[in-house]
């Protein structure tokens, strides 16, 4: 009774059919649209490349201040005492947030939160670039929901 039926793969990838004399990429189960186009040129990322970036030349994304300092790239064994000890000269830090994995490991990238934000602003500029156990860290103001607006703390 089956034996006539062709089996299809479950797979989403499109199998190679040839079509016209070309090998082209078709996909059984939906047939072309019209104006939809689903090839790019190789290493094009068109999602991104039309984006306005606000980075600067640093690579760092806010120009404006936050007593908040998010810092990325550290060692993934570091964890808030190992953070306060980098930003404790800066000033007087509120809290300390290292983000943690569904295993409760440091992930790489901690938040720091001055009471002051000229502190915020010169730990910023203090440890951007900055090797920790050969890891180069980068440091950025972060936005909350609160001051994302306000441009500050």
């Amino acid at each position: 009774f089956f034996s006539h039926m062709r089996s299809r793969s479950r797979s989403r990838s499109p199998s190679p059919r040839r079509i016209g004399g070309e090998d082209r990429y078709r996909d059984d189960r939906s047939p072309p649209r019209p104006g939809k186009r689903r090839s790019f040129s190789p290493g094009t990322d068109f999602s991104r490349s039309r984006r306005s970036s606000s980075r600067d030349r640093d690579g760092q994304k806010s120009k404006f201040p936050s007593r908040v300092v998010g810092i990325f790239n550290l060692p993934r064994r570091y964890g808030e005492q190992d953070v306060e000890d980098m930003f404790k000269r800066y000033g007087a830090i509120k809290s300390i947030q290292v983000i943690r994995d569904r295993y409760n490991e440091p992930k790489g990238f901690a938040f720091v939160e001055f009471d002051v934000l000229e502190d915020a602003m010169d730990a910023k500029e203090g440890l951007h670039g900055k090797d920790y156990e050969g890891m180069i860290v980068r440091t950025d103001y972060s936005f909350g929901k609160t001051n994302r607006n306000k441009g500050g703390g």
